[in-house]
């Protein structure tokens, strides 16, 4: 008996490890590509209008306290995270059209590293004026 309940969790073992070299099927992937790529959209589009109305309220600010020379280091800063922002939409859009799953993973991948690259671009702009200002 001993040997027989051996030779199952060995079985089922087996089975795992097989299932685990696979890998997901490819609807249950799909799925989660989909998912993500909405979530990260919705976040990338709240940070683009965050930016945008923070941008119009800082230079406002900057041109009234006499302090227009800081407009342009800062608002290169700002531009480049836009830049890096868009570019992760537009590589979210382009995973969502490609077929093949090796393709949709990359471009995912990608976006998720400009979308984080603009975001702490934005992030430092926002620390270079409180230090600045």
């Amino acid at each position: 008996m001993i040997k027989k309940s051996k030779n199952h969790n060995h079985k089922r073992r087996e089975e795992k490890m097989i299932e685990l070299i696979k890998g997901k099927p490819r609807n249950e992937e799909e799925k989660f590509f989909v998912t993500f790529s909405e979530t990260q959209l919705n976040a990338i589009l709240l940070v683009v209008l965050a930016a945008t109305f923070l941008v119009q309220g800082i230079l406002r600010y900057l041109e009234i306290s006499d302090n227009s020379y800081l407009i342009r280091p800062w608002l290169i800063i700002t531009l480049f995270s836009l830049v890096f922002l868009v570019s992760s939409v537009v590589l979210i859009a382009l995973g969502g059209v490609t077929s093949p799953l090796r393709l949709k993973r990359l471009f995912n991948l990608v976006s998720f590293l400009a979308f984080m690259l603009g975001f702490f671009l934005f992030l430092g702009s926002l620390v270079f004026l409180l230090i600045t200002v």
